[in-house]
Protein backbone atom coordinates (compact mmCIF):
# COMPACT_ATOMS: atom_id res chain seq x y z
CA UNK A 1 0.00 0.00 0.00
CA UNK A 2 1.59 3.17 -1.05
CA UNK A 3 -0.21 6.87 -0.38
CA UNK A 4 1.99 9.69 -1.54
CA UNK A 5 0.70 13.09 -1.82
CA UNK A 6 2.86 15.24 -4.52
CA UNK A 7 2.66 16.63 -8.78
CA UNK A 8 5.02 13.47 -8.98
CA UNK A 9 5.24 10.23 -7.40
CA UNK A 10 8.44 8.02 -7.89
CA UNK A 11 8.17 4.11 -7.76
CA UNK A 12 11.41 1.84 -7.93
CA UNK A 13 11.42 -1.57 -6.77
CA UNK A 14 13.90 -2.47 -4.06
CA UNK A 15 16.17 -4.89 -5.71
CA UNK A 16 19.29 -4.80 -2.58
CA UNK A 17 19.45 -7.62 -0.46
CA UNK A 18 18.08 -6.78 3.50
CA UNK A 19 15.07 -5.63 5.27
CA UNK A 20 13.71 -3.83 1.98
CA UNK A 21 14.68 -6.46 -0.81
CA UNK A 22 11.04 -6.87 -2.74
CA UNK A 23 9.37 -3.69 -1.42
CA UNK A 24 8.55 -0.91 -3.30
CA UNK A 25 10.76 2.17 -2.52
CA UNK A 26 8.67 5.52 -2.73
CA UNK A 27 9.77 9.43 -2.95
CA UNK A 28 7.81 12.12 -4.37
CA UNK A 29 8.85 15.64 -5.49
CA UNK A 30 6.28 18.61 -4.16
CA UNK A 31 5.07 16.77 -1.05
CA UNK A 32 1.58 17.70 -0.35
CA UNK A 33 -0.69 16.00 3.17
CA UNK A 34 -0.98 12.32 3.53
CA UNK A 35 -3.42 11.73 5.97
CA UNK A 36 -5.17 8.34 7.03
CA UNK A 37 -8.34 8.45 9.15
CA UNK A 38 -9.08 4.94 9.32
CA UNK A 39 -6.69 1.75 8.67
CA UNK A 40 -4.34 0.56 6.41
CA UNK A 41 -3.54 -3.42 6.61
CA UNK A 42 -0.94 -5.31 4.08
CA UNK A 43 -0.59 -8.50 4.84
CA UNK A 44 2.84 -9.79 4.84
CA UNK A 45 3.51 -6.54 2.80
CA UNK A 46 4.67 -3.12 2.88
CA UNK A 47 2.84 0.18 3.98
CA UNK A 48 4.47 3.66 2.69
CA UNK A 49 2.62 7.11 3.66
CA UNK A 50 4.70 9.58 2.27
CA UNK A 51 4.34 13.68 1.60
CA UNK A 52 5.62 16.76 3.26
CA UNK A 53 3.00 16.49 5.83
CA UNK A 54 1.89 13.03 7.08
CA UNK A 55 -0.56 12.10 9.29
CA UNK A 56 -1.35 9.16 10.60
CA UNK A 57 -4.59 9.50 12.81
CA UNK A 58 -6.09 6.01 12.65
CA UNK A 59 -4.70 1.90 12.40
CA UNK A 60 -1.66 1.48 10.19
CA UNK A 61 -0.71 -2.30 10.24
CA UNK A 62 1.69 -4.62 8.59
CA UNK A 63 2.05 -8.29 9.49
CA UNK A 64 5.21 -10.49 8.60
CA UNK A 65 5.39 -13.89 8.56
CA UNK A 66 8.36 -16.73 8.41
CA UNK A 67 9.02 -15.85 4.59
CA UNK A 68 8.38 -12.00 4.26
CA UNK A 69 9.12 -9.25 6.66
CA UNK A 70 6.63 -6.20 6.93
CA UNK A 71 7.25 -3.01 6.73
CA UNK A 72 5.63 0.50 7.51
CA UNK A 73 7.34 3.23 6.46
CA UNK A 74 6.02 7.17 7.22
CA UNK A 75 8.12 9.41 5.53
CA UNK A 76 7.48 13.08 5.77
CA UNK A 77 10.04 14.90 3.02
CA UNK A 78 9.65 15.97 -0.67
CA UNK A 79 12.16 17.79 -3.13
CA UNK A 80 13.54 14.40 -4.41
CA UNK A 81 16.19 15.06 -6.65
CA UNK A 82 18.42 13.07 -8.93
CA UNK A 83 21.72 11.83 -6.90
CA UNK A 84 24.59 12.21 -9.96
CA UNK A 85 27.64 10.11 -9.82
CA UNK A 86 26.17 6.64 -8.41
CA UNK A 87 26.33 4.81 -12.24
CA UNK A 88 22.89 3.59 -11.23
CA UNK A 89 20.74 3.61 -15.11
CA UNK A 90 17.50 4.56 -12.66
CA UNK A 91 19.08 7.65 -11.38
CA UNK A 92 18.40 7.21 -8.06
CA UNK A 93 16.27 10.25 -6.10
CA UNK A 94 16.99 11.74 -2.47
CA UNK A 95 14.77 13.99 -0.87
CA UNK A 96 16.02 17.57 0.30
CA UNK A 97 13.64 19.03 2.03
CA UNK A 98 12.08 17.82 5.44
CA UNK A 99 8.43 17.97 6.24
CA UNK A 100 5.90 17.63 9.60
CA UNK A 101 5.06 13.83 10.57
CA UNK A 102 2.35 13.65 13.25
CA UNK A 103 1.00 10.73 15.02
CA UNK A 104 -2.41 11.72 15.55
CA UNK A 105 -4.04 10.87 19.06
CA UNK A 106 -4.83 6.97 19.74
CA UNK A 107 -3.30 6.41 16.58
CA UNK A 108 -1.23 2.82 16.12
CA UNK A 109 1.20 2.37 13.74
CA UNK A 110 2.52 -1.58 13.93
CA UNK A 111 4.05 -4.41 12.44
CA UNK A 112 2.83 -7.35 14.12
CA UNK A 113 3.14 -11.13 13.46
CA UNK A 114 0.85 -12.96 10.60
CA UNK A 115 -0.69 -16.18 11.81
CA UNK A 116 -1.01 -18.23 9.15
CA UNK A 117 0.24 -21.77 10.61
CA UNK A 118 3.51 -21.59 8.94
CA UNK A 119 6.79 -22.25 11.43
CA UNK A 120 10.59 -22.47 10.86
CA UNK A 121 13.38 -23.66 12.94
CA UNK A 122 15.26 -21.48 15.07
CA UNK A 123 18.41 -21.80 12.32
CA UNK A 124 16.82 -20.51 9.71
CA UNK A 125 17.19 -17.01 8.89
CA UNK A 126 13.82 -14.76 9.53
CA UNK A 127 13.40 -11.75 7.51
CA UNK A 128 13.23 -8.70 9.80
CA UNK A 129 10.30 -6.35 10.17
CA UNK A 130 10.75 -2.84 10.36
CA UNK A 131 8.94 0.94 11.15
CA UNK A 132 10.61 3.38 9.69
CA UNK A 133 9.74 7.45 10.99
CA UNK A 134 11.30 10.21 9.00
CA UNK A 135 10.76 13.78 9.10
CA UNK A 136 12.30 17.15 9.85
CA UNK A 137 9.89 17.56 12.69
CA UNK A 138 7.91 14.49 14.36
CA UNK A 139 5.49 14.51 16.84
CA UNK A 140 3.57 11.53 18.48
CA UNK A 141 0.88 13.00 20.03
CA UNK A 142 -1.38 11.21 23.38
CA UNK A 143 -1.30 7.90 23.67
CA UNK A 144 0.16 7.57 19.84
CA UNK A 145 1.28 3.59 19.67
CA UNK A 146 4.47 2.63 17.38
CA UNK A 147 5.13 -1.21 17.99
CA UNK A 148 6.88 -3.71 15.94
CA UNK A 149 6.54 -7.51 17.55
CA UNK A 150 10.11 -8.81 17.39
CA UNK A 151 11.50 -6.26 15.39
CA UNK A 152 12.82 -2.48 14.59
CA UNK A 153 11.77 0.92 15.04
CA UNK A 154 13.99 4.14 13.44
CA UNK A 155 13.07 7.10 14.10
CA UNK A 156 15.09 10.03 12.24
CA UNK A 157 14.46 14.03 12.71
CA UNK A 158 16.78 15.59 10.13
CA UNK A 159 16.61 18.23 8.16
CA UNK A 160 15.73 16.53 4.97
CA UNK A 161 13.79 13.87 6.24
CA UNK A 162 16.58 10.96 5.48
CA UNK A 163 17.88 8.46 8.24
CA UNK A 164 21.60 8.05 6.54
CA UNK A 165 21.48 4.82 8.95
CA UNK A 166 19.03 3.12 7.06
CA UNK A 167 19.38 0.93 3.94
CA UNK A 168 16.24 2.30 2.43
CA UNK A 169 17.91 6.05 2.62
CA UNK A 170 21.37 5.79 0.84
CA UNK A 171 21.41 7.09 -2.41
CA UNK A 172 22.00 4.09 -4.12
CA UNK A 173 18.75 2.87 -3.26
CA UNK A 174 16.08 5.80 -3.97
Amino acid sequence: IAAAASDKVYLKPDKKDGVTQGQILVEVDTGGDVTNLGTLLAEQGNISLVGHAVNPQGRVRATTSVQLGGMVRLLARDNAAPVTGTGDADIPLKPTRGGTLTLGEDSVTEVVPHHDGKVAVDDTPQPVSRIELAAKDITLEKNAAVRATGGEIRFAATATGVNPYLSSDKAEDL
